[in-house]
């Protein structure tokens, strides 16, 4: 399978040619889209052992249209900072300034690429446009490998869409928003690539996860390798109605005999985004107690105390407009961003309880995902404990039970979720 060598460019800053890495004529603007996003993409290098650790930054102004009316030109920044979660240092922290024309409102692409050592790496991007008043917050997480030292391996996880051959290269579009709600009436493609012995065949195979439950399957796809890196679209399962949550993405690549060989991952969100009218009524009142960590409590239990479902959606609704960061744009982005947590939270740290109601998921929702995070064991007290940092402070949580019940050790957050 061939792409377009495009891909095979070194990229360091380069906005025309992270345009062209995947075709940007076929990139479809979208009103739904949020101003900024990030996409990841940690694959083997061509000039060193280490991997390679490339950020895409892509700024959409076709959401704000509105506010650029008379403007000849916008300006942003995006800080970009690397953390080596492994290592508990970061080893990137750089602020590239833009100026684009306004007219049309731009999409505008840049790309930052680094070599790396293994390791669990989380990346933050901030997206400010001061003149607009614009603030916008990404976080990524990505484990990269030595590719070198395994016979077959996969680089991580790509999504998009609209895969094409175009004078015998195959173009498509990237996908950097972690929610894919939008797009699930398109086909959703795992780019990855492949790194396998000259002259061997593999199998590839994409799996959905909830939780251990497999939720979807693609068919399966025999490559025959013909260089040291073959580029691989998989389609992505679609998952049934009953299963559009925070799911796993899994890429297995197996050899002849279906013994697996390597698996890249990552997480998909495929929640809608929350239309308030279309929540079923016992879903309607859990979206109002899961208000806790934005509302006061004399907030919720004024809308609770409401007679009959519809009073009481109008009145989520009307609290949710008071906190759009952005009034003119269709999305409502503080919304979104506090019930995606919400969703995340229960993906991830339920234990006895769901996972929005522990005290990881108190410290997600209000903070979102940690600079760094470390697990240690303390032999003293046999007790198993996860250490997050964020830049204002440190939590820290003990497994008191084994059982993974995670307890917060230390003054509980004062602050509620707000938008940043």
């Amino acid at each position: 399978m061939k792409v377009s060598k495009c891909l095979q460019s070194r990229l360091l800053h380069s906005v025309s040619l992270g345009l062209l890495l995947f075709g940007v004529a076929s990139i479809q603007l979208s009103a739904q889209e949020a101003v900024f996003s990030v996409g990841i993409l940690c694959t083997k290098s061509d000039i060193s052992h280490k991997p390679t650790l490339t950020v895409f930054a892509d700024v959409n102004y076709g959401n704000i249209e509105y506010l650029l009316q008379g403007e000849e030109s916008v300006r942003y920044t995006v800080n970009t900072r690397v953390h080596d979660a492994t290592k508990g240092e970061t080893i990137l922290d750089t602020t590239i300034s833009r100026a684009v024309t306004a007219t049309p409102p731009p999409r505008d692409l840049t790309t930052l690429q680094l070599q790396v050592d293994t390791g669990f790496y989380r990346i933050e991007c901030v997206f400010v446009d001061s003149k607009l008043g614009i603030r916008e917050v990404e976080n990524r997480n990505v484990y990269s490998i030595d590719f070198t030292s395994r016979p077959t391996s996969l680089s991580s996880i790509l999504l998009g869409t609209n895969v094409t051959l175009r004078d015998n290269d195959t173009i498509f579009t990237p996908y950097f928003d972690t929610n894919v709600s939008s797009i699930r009436t398109d086909p959703i493609f795992a780019f990855t690539e492949l790194y396998a012995p000259i002259g061997s065949n593999r199998r590839i195979q994409a799996f959905l996860f909830h939780g251990d439950s497999v939720v979807g399957s693609s068919a399966v796809e025999t490559l025959r390798v013909v260089s040291d890196r073959t580029r691989v679209f998989t389609l992505v399962p679609t998952p049934d109605s009953a299963h559009l949550d925070v799911l796993s993405l899994k890429v297995i690549a197996l050899n002849e005999q279906d013994s697996i060989l390597t698996v890249s991952q990552r997480l998909v969100d495929y929640a809608p985004d929350l239309e308030l009218p279309e929540i079923s009524d016992d879903e309607l009142d859990t979206r109002i107690l899961q208000l806790r960590y934005i509302a006061e409590r004399e907030e919720i239990q004024k809308i609770e105390d409401i007679a009959g479902a519809k009073g009481r959606r109008a009145a989520l609704s009307t609290f949710w407009k008071s906190k759009d960061p952005f009034p003119g744009t269709e999305r409502n982005e503080a919304l979104i961003e506090y019930y995606q947590r919400v969703d995340y939270a229960n993906a991830t740290y339920h234990s006895y309880t769901q996972g929005w109601l522990t005290d990881r998921g108190m410290v997600h929702i209000i903070y979102g995902h940690p600079q760094s995070k470390r697990s240690a064991f303390s032999t003293f007290q046999n007790q198993q404990k996860e250490v997050w940092t964020y830049h204002h402070a440190t939590y820290e949580f003990v497994d008191r039970t084994g059982f993974g019940d995670y307890v917060l050790s230390g003054p509980r957050p004062s602050e509620k979720f707000k938008f940043r």
